[in-house]
């Protein structure tokens, strides 16, 4: 696999600066899990397989167990975050099914393992990988009635990193490997590619930033 600044970054800056009080994004993102979990009908469920790409150390792994999901494929470009995610979340280790990969480069792997998945979830993803190599992705799924559900981030002040944790450094690397995130050609590529958006949700962050999540099923 080619050289990504994600494999430098540890579980512990990734941490210190996602959830620090003026950035809260790990708050945040852990309430949005669990309504993307909530997207699927309540009585499928319990059969149900959801991707998370990019699922770093696991936050918001604890409402599988609320939410009933039978089981969890997480996929990511850093071991130790995955170590880390294992370590965490070892009481539902039977459902979960980690997976290191490049989404960047690994397609048609990362293709195989969606296919079955009822529910894939790409939270502050898109923007990483670029959206040319996660629309090969999902033009590649067999399309049965599944959900993708994105999340973006809207920078108002035009800074990309949240300022004020005191580890915005530990993201330099990672902002100049960025491609920036565009909205419309997000929607207009996946209905290209046989996904129709059904549902589009802000939520405001405390430093004036917002998460957009857009929800798709398949054609």
């Amino acid at each position: 696999m080619k050289d990504n600044a994600w494999r430098s970054i540890t579980s512990n800056d990734y941490d210190a600066h996602m959830s620090h009080p003026k950035v809260e994004q790990t708050q945040m993102l852990n309430r949005i899990f669990k309504e993307q979990f909530e997207l699927l009908p309540q009585e499928y469920r319990s059969n149900s397989c959801v991707a998370i790409l990019g699922i770093t150390n696991g936050n918001g792994l604890e409402h599988v167990i609320s939410c009933k999901i039978a089981k969890v494929i997480g996929i990511d470009i850093n071991e130790a975050f995955l170590n880390e995610c294992k370590s965490r979340y070892h009481d539902i280790q039977s459902r979960l099914n980690l997976f290191l990969l490049d989404l960047m480069i690994d397609t048609n792997e990362s293709i195989e393992i969606l296919s079955e998945c009822d529910l894939i979830i790409a939270n502050l993803l898109i923007k990483h990988i670029h959206l040319d190599n996660f629309i090969k992705i999902m033009a590649g799924l067999p399309k049965h009635g599944q959900i993708v559900s994105c999340v973006i981030q809207i920078n108002p002040d035009g800074v990309v990193v949240s300022q004020g944790s005191g580890f915005e450094h530990v993201f330099d690397i990672i902002v100049d490997q960025r491609e920036e995130e565009n909205e419309d050609l997000i929607v207009t590529s996946m209905d290209k590619n046989g996904f129709s958006g059904f549902n589009r949700v802000i939520y405001d962050l405390p430093n004036g930033k917002q998460f957009i999540r857009l929800d798709f099923i398949s054609k």
